[in-house]
């Protein structure tokens, strides 16, 4: 029950991420990523320091190095599609999008890995694209505006474990974590320099003080219980029990930001979540 319990507490606090991201707003998106992700990088390298993790370093080979840069480069794309994504459609339908990255990973994984898809990707497509178009008013005109954006980010996301998977095996999982923050951190804050220097005084709000720290600490703790539940769950477990991320993270938007909820979400929702529960489970 606790390795459950633990679960549970990390899909509320991820849930938490999309809202506080949106609350964040205008802070302009990449300055928004570089410096939360500097406050998470510091807090997982310190509980990595704690834990005596950072030693593993020195037998590190470049290929993991390049590996970890590789996702933090997929990351900042990912994370900077989120945010415009905001702006395009309420959360509910901006969420419903993360249930499509096991699918996207699976055949990334295929195309770099050599993995097998297997058969279970067929009826996952096919589910997942019936809880999209309901989820979307079918064809309706201007319904999908601003899906395009979202399924690149999912995109971006997929590839992030794909990214990891060398890394994963040889370096501790809060090393992996801080150094991968840290490189979310200057690729965004320099692309932040490059893009949005013109908007950081114009944009900025006081509340961005206490706001950005508390985004970086919410994905830290995060990860850090995803890990937990990963020591004491099998990996079906764990993912089932966060696809309850996006229904969390509706709910709270609805009463955040008094976003309504249509009669076609708990369709979409369901067939969406069948679709990933089959890739889970079967893969």
């Amino acid at each position: 029950m606790a390795a459950f319990g633990i679960m549970v507490a990390c899909s509320i606090v991820y849930a938490f991420i999309p809202i506080m991201a949106k609350a964040s707003r205008p802070c302009p998106p990449f300055l928004l990523v570089g410096l939360a992700s500097a406050f998470e990088a510091v807090l997982s390298g310190l509980i990595a320091w704690g834990g005596g993790d950072w030693q593993m370093l020195s037998v590190t080979s470049n290929d993991t190095l390049l590996a970890i840069l590789a996702g933090a480069c997929v990351s900042v794309a990912g994370a900077y599609l989120v945010i415009r994504g905001y702006d395009y459609m309420p959360i509910w339908r901006h969420q419903l999008f993360i249930l499509i990255k096991p699918l996207i990973a699976g055949f990334a994984a295929w195309i770099w890995f050599g993995e097998m898809v297997g058969w279970t990707a067929a009826p996952a497509f096919a589910l997942m694209a019936a809880g999209l178009l309901i989820a979307f008013n079918g064809w309706g005109k201007g319904s999908w505006h601003g899906a395009h954006i979202l399924v690149g980010a999912s995109a971006f996301y997929a590839l992030l474990p794909v990214c990891l998977k060398i890394a994963v095996d040889v370096v501790p999982p809060f090393v992996i974590v801080s150094l991968l923050s840290a490189g979310i951190s200057v690729l965004s804050l320099l692309l932040s320099v490059i893009f949005e220097r013109n908007r950081w005084f114009s944009a900025w709000k006081g509340r961005f003080l206490w706001q950005l720290p508390m985004l970086g600490i919410t994905n830290a703790l995060a990860v850090w219980l995803s890990l937990k539940g990963l020591e004491l769950l099998p990996v079906w477990q764990h993912q089932m029990i966060l696809l309850t991320k996006p229904v969390i993270a509706a709910l709270i938007a609805r009463v955040v930001f008094t976003e309504p909820l249509t009669r076609r979400y708990v369709p979409a929702f369901l067939l969406m979540a069948t679709g990933a529960s089959v890739l889970i489970i079967f893969h």
